[in-house]
């Protein structure tokens, strides 16, 4: 919203509360990734928040003006997967299950990859570095799936009850329902990498 304000050289109204949470602490991180933007940033308003822009689809492609450290570049990639399966809000509705999670976290194992759990226990600017470097993020549908988004890290989604098109339209990612087709989905992608990171060792 920062960027969109500079354009229009206003600062919009960003109401901190959303189902029941305030926001108002990563919100605050968040702005503190666009230190060139910060003339525009928007206004923190401590309530629900009605006279703003829609949020949701402020990151229908990767957030460029975020520093060069925190976008993901293939060149930097490594041997680690980002994870987080711990959505709040509709937590029933869109997380998966300890056994369906366990056997994703197994699958990128089995290929050789680390896997990083995303979460609140980071700080934002932790969170980003590690989108920015990883492989690719699976996660279910929540505040650090968008991250990875405007980071430009590939987002795999799972995809349970809630329809992912509910709070990530226009956004770019690779949907599943369940491991095999999540294992359908990655398996190209990931043998890719493994052949450019073989060809990148001296």
């Amino acid at each position: 919203m920062a960027v969109v304000g500079e354009m229009h050289q206003t600062r919009y109204e960003l109401g901190t509360i959303n189902a029941g949470f305030d926001f108002v602490d990563r919100l605050t991180e968040i702005e503190a990734l666009f230190n060139q933007h910060v003339r525009y940033a928007p206004i923190l308003v401590r309530e629900q928040g009605t006279h703003k822009i829609d949020a949701w689809l402020n990151w229908c492609f990767p957030a460029l003006p975020v520093d060069a450290g925190f976008r993901w570049d293939i060149i930097n990639v490594t041997k680690t997967v980002c994870y987080q399966f711990d959505g709040i809000s509709s937590d029933t509705h869109k997380n998966p299950d300890e056994q369906t999670a366990s056997q994703i976290l197994n699958y990128f194992e089995e290929q050789g990859y680390r896997c990083v759990r995303l979460g609140k226990h980071m700080s934002l600017q932790e969170v980003c570095l590690n989108l920015a470097q990883c492989a690719l993020f699976v996660g279910c549908d929540s505040g650090i799936s968008h991250v990875a988004h405007s980071v430009g890290c590939p987002v795999y989604m799972y995809e349970k009850y809630l329809p992912t098109e509910t709070c990530h339209r226009l956004k770019q990612s690779d949907v599943f329902h369940n491991l095999s087709e999540l294992k359908m989905k990655s398996q190209h992608w990931l043998q890719l990498l493994d052949i450019g990171m073989r060809l990148s060792i001296p």
